[in-house]
């Protein structure tokens, strides 16, 4: 089952708060899925906070790894891989793949993953100037996926949820408007609460 809301972490982005409160806070709004990205982070400090985070909240919500393959395949984790990754060992489950365009799509598909996470989707301050898909692309994408869930990234939040899944989109993937929100977890349940709503109302 695809997760309905992935947040995606980036400790640079909690104004100073501790990422495990903020992510913990997140799940209690109804985060699902948790995508430990912390690309800078080395080896040991990483797999630490991975160890904190299934401490805290891995009875609640899938925790994935950020493009660790080594890591994922010693541990048994979950795995993302960013678009024109190389194949994973063959041990390791395959979370979901990154991708912008079709090219990177059928990339995706060759690796089989559970999901693609298609993005940007929308403006977001994190990515100033970017070309985003808008829900034109994201069908685009999802039909490309050819039955393959795709999950939408960047610039989501409350409002532009229905947006993303009209589009096609089986979940969404969120890091600023949760991650900056003054109250992670309401933030979390209003996005979570516009998935729902969405379906309930199809």
């Amino acid at each position: 089952m695809i997760p309905r809301v992935t947040l995606v972490t980036d400790r640079r982005r909690t104004a100073g708060r501790p990422l495990i409160e903020v992510v913990e806070a997140a799940v209690r709004g109804g985060v699902d899925r948790v995508l430990l990205r912390e690309r800078d982070l080395g080896e040991s400090e990483y797999r630490r906070l991975l160890e904190s985070l299934l401490k805290r909240v891995g009875g609640t919500a899938e925790v994935v790894l950020g493009a660790r393959p080594a890591l994922a395949r010693a541990l048994g984790s979950l795995l993302h891989l960013p678009a024109g990754s190389a194949p994973p060992p063959r041990e390791v489950a395959l979370a979901s793949v990154a991708a912008h365009d079709e090219d990177e799509i059928r990339c995706a598909l060759a690796l089989a993953p559970g999901s693609i996470v298609v993005g940007t989707a929308f403006p977001t301050r994190s990515k100033p100037g970017v070309r985003t898909l808008g829900p034109e692309g994201i069908a685009l994408l999802a039909r490309a996926a050819g039955g393959v869930p795709v999950v939408a990234i960047g610039g989501i939040d409350a409002v532009r949820v229905p947006l993303a899944l009209e589009a096609g989109a089986a979940g969404v993937a969120v890091s600023g408007a949760i991650l900056e929100a003054d109250d992670p977890e309401f933030a979390a349940r209003e996005i979570e609460r516009a998935a729902v709503d969405w379906r309930a109302g199809r």
